[in-house]
């Protein structure tokens, strides 16, 4: 298979030289293109497949922030205020670093 689990996020397409005998499905792709200047960010939605070029001389920054949520059927089975604490300390572990099990 041309996508795996443990290359998730990975596109095994060279975007300099998409193969479309390969990936016939990439002719049909929207394609977006973004130029930043000072102090710009720009928002790529999960799941997005994005190629990211830098300008000569320029510098930048590339930061990934992942959340994730309960199911969307959890908050069936939790009152609101208790899923409103729910998603404060899984923000609260988020902004301090907490990592592993919770």
């Amino acid at each position: 298979a041309d996508h795996d689990d443990d290359n998730y996020g990975h596109s095994p397409v060279d975007s300099k030289r998409v193969d479309l005998l390969r990936f016939p499905l990439a002719a049909h792709a929207t394609i977006h293109n973004a130029t930043l200047a000072k102090g710009d960010m720009l928002y790529i939605p999960q799941t997005w497949w994005h190629v990211i070029h830098s300008l000569p001389d320029s510098r930048n920054l590339a930061y990934t922030i992942q959340l994730h949520f309960p199911p969307p059927d959890a908050s069936a089975h939790l009152s609101d205020s208790r899923f409103s604490y729910y998603l404060i300390q899984k923000a609260l572990r988020w902004r301090d670093g907490a990592t592993g099990p919770e």
